[in-house]
């Protein structure tokens, strides 16, 4: 995704931002742990990580205004965790039993509704 994008929408470097991304990788790890459970589970694992660290940088999404507002930020962000997750699936034994290689992950695990949303609010950001 634009790491650009997600800089400046979250006001700090590209540096902050790397690191950010290598513990956000780490804690999702973390959090699936060794538990029985569906891919489904487990992206909303992640998507609870990546809303919990957006409110630490102070993005709030508590209305369902300010949701669509920062949606397309979110899904960027867990684009890019499953991105790093992927090049170092040897650094997160707990999600190799996930098919994070399938381009589709996202749309199967969270449903249409919230991608449709990101794509719609993408499309509208090239327009202007």
């Amino acid at each position: 995704m634009n790491k650009d994008f997600i800089i400046e929408q979250l006001g700090i470097n590209i540096k902050t931002y790397m690191d950010d991304l290598k513990e956000l990788c780490y804690l999702w790890n973390e959090g699936v742990g060794n538990a029985n459970m569906t891919l489904k589970w487990c992206m909303m694992i992640l998507l609870s990580i990546v809303k919990s660290y957006l409110r630490g940088r102070d993005i709030r999404m508590g209305t369902i205004t300010s949701f669509h507002r920062h949606i397309y930020l979110m899904v960027s962000i867990i684009s890019d965790i499953i991105c790093a997750t992927r090049q170092n699936i040897d650094k997160a034994p707990n999600l190799k039993r996930f098919d994070l290689s399938n381009e589709s992950v996202l749309h199967n695990s969270f449903g249409s509704d919230i991608l449709a949303d990101a794509e719609k609010i993408l499309r509208e950001k090239r327009e202007i």
